[in-house]
């Protein structure tokens, strides 16, 4: 099996979930591996996903940031996991933004946040983020991106460095 087609390990997956039969991943790789095949497998691939080149590239970088961070022994918690974190932070932000709250705090309110986590021992600078171009801080114990999860008025760190910011009211 060909090293440089690793890449397209998420995208076989996703297309075995959607229900297309597109053989063992072994089967998948040996028709990327075929030259006479791969322009017929991106234009299937950019058809039925509305893909382009810069998606497939997106693709590529992303699985390369993976296995990078898989490389580097680096724990996160498991995708189950981090994706349950995400969905409860996004319902509980949502629920206070339809009860009229603030859900975003101010930049220095984030600022602060993000400075107590740079101090904390499961902070991690992660490898470059191919889409913004920044290696971003992402907590080993929650998984998030916190240049994100720290503006978000209702989310909390999950070791209790910071909490929900109760003085957001109402608009």
């Amino acid at each position: 099996m060909s090293n440089s087609f690793k890449k397209f390990s998420s995208l076989w997956q996703s297309l075995v979930d959607d229900g297309y039969n597109v053989g063992t991943y072994e089967e998948f790789i040996n028709k990327l591996d075929d030259s006479s095949r791969v322009s017929s497998l991106e234009s299937f691939l950019k058809s039925e996903y509305n893909l382009d080149d810069q998606d497939l590239q997106r693709i590529t970088k992303m699985e390369k940031m993976l296995q990078e961070e898989e490389a580097s022994k680096t724990k996160f918690p498991s995708m189950f996991q981090m994706g349950r974190n995400l969905v409860k932070d996004t319902w509980t932000s949502m629920k206070a933004k339809s009860k009229g709250y603030q859900w975003m705090v101010s930049a220095e309110k984030a600022d602060e946040r993000l400075a107590l986590c740079r101090e904390c021992p499961f902070f991690k600078y992660d490898v470059v983020n191919p889409e913004s171009g920044v290696a971003d801080g992402r907590c080993l114990k929650c998984g998030c991106f916190m240049n994100v999860k720290a503006h978000w008025a209702h989310a909390e760190c999950p070791i209790g460095k910071w909490g929900k910011c109760e003085e957001m009211r109402k608009k």
